[in-house]
């Protein structure tokens, strides 16, 4: 009895020391799997930041091409604003001139109308009622309104033209501008 106790413990030893080194693999089996599975995460965290880095490079690169673009359109419209500018100059250096030209032309109109009118009135013909305009006086007072009415005229018409021809220009940029952003965000 004494040997099949000894060996009845020695087999429960063994056993044990089987499920010791059972159990001992086994952690070492996943330890080696945790191993894999913490590499495979780390592999997964630099290709995600790697990514990000490349997202951020390129939203950098796009914003700078809008600015770039923002800025060529910019430029031309200030280049448009420049041009409407002196054309509005030269449109007052050609309404000065014109006003100086109706000036002399109301003048030489006063001076026939006055030689229109004849001989003077008498006294009591003006206290009797007001005096009716000779054809002369009524030929300047006519080119008179029409010189003002004239000049209206001129000075809405040259700045509406300016103003169109300068918005027509701004569009042209931003489509210009728009065009070529297109073709390098294409690569073309």
């Amino acid at each position: 009895m004494a040997l099949l106790d000894l060996l009845t413990g020695k087999a429960a030893l063994w056993a044990a020391g089987a499920a010791l080194a059972a159990a001992v693999a086994l952690a070492g089996v996943k330890a080696v799997q945790l191993s894999e599975a913490r590499a495979a995460l780390a592999s997964e965290q630099r290709d995600r930041a790697a990514e990000h880095a490349r997202m951020e490079q390129a939203a950098r690169e796009q914003a700078e091409r809008f600015r770039a673009t923002e800025q060529e359109w910019k430029d031309a419209q200030d280049e448009n604003a420049v041009v409407a500018r002196k054309a509005r100059d030269l449109a007052t250096l050609d309404a000065a001139a014109a006003d100086s030209a109706a000036g002399r032309l109301r003048d030489r109109a006063a001076a026939l109308a006055a030689g229109c009118r004849g001989p003077a009135r008498s006294a009591a013909a003006v206290a009797a009622g007001p005096a009716a305009s000779t054809p002369g006086d009524l030929l300047a007072d006519v080119l008179g309104r029409l010189d003002e009415a004239g000049r209206i005229v001129a000075r809405y018409a040259d700045s509406a033209s300016i103003s169109g021809e300068q918005c027509a220009a701004d569009y042209q940029a931003l489509r210009k501008a728009r065009a070529e952003a297109t073709d390098r965000a294409l690569g073309r």
